[in-house]
């Protein structure tokens, strides 16, 4: 069975983002998400603080390239996960310009460990490892590179997948 974004609400009417898929296979259930290049991707953002808009040239979520630009995205699972895991590339950049937090709770925040591809894209990677109650992981995207009149940043791939807890 597979579940579209429609069909899953939680207590707080929180829906399955656009890009994310639930499928469950009877003897486990997987939560797999990732960016699809179109416009709707913007519509996954769950908050941002600064100028943000979806680049048609790009055919991604970007922002400005000044201090204090993020955005959000709210990964609901559902069930809570047994494990969760998070691979994303940044837009190809001048380096070490953007960074991604997660958080279980909105309020604190743990960087996402990164590596550098050929000085230009960033890698980022994390497992979790779930707990009973966990059902939402929250990402930050930030821009803590030097301020620019012009130019964008943003994440070129994100996924993440998550193995759920039968109830």
């Amino acid at each position: 069975d597979k579940l579209t974004p429609t069909e899953v609400k939680d207590s707080t009417n929180t829906i399955l983002l656009t890009n994310a898929r639930i499928e469950d296979f009877g003897n486990e259930a997987i939560y797999s998400y990732h960016l699809s290049g179109e416009a709707d991707d913007l519509s996954d953002i769950l908050y941002s603080n600064g100028t943000i808009w979806f680049d048609e040239k790009k055919r991604k979520v970007v922002g400005s390239q000044r201090n204090g630009t993020e955005f959000v995205y709210g990964f609901f699972t559902k069930n809570p996960f047994e494990r969760l895991s998070l691979s994303a590339r940044s837009i190809e950049g001048d380096g070490k310009e953007v960074k991604l937090e997660y958080s279980l709770d909105k309020s604190t925040w743990e960087e996402i460990p990164e590596t550098q591809e050929g000085g230009r894209s960033q890698l980022f990677s994390l497992t979790l490892p779930g707990t009973n109650r966990q059902d939402t992981v929250y990402v930050k995207v930030s821009y803590i590179g030097e301020e620019k009149k012009t130019g964008s940043f943003g994440l070129d791939q994100l996924s993440i997948r998550a193995q759920l807890k039968q109830k």
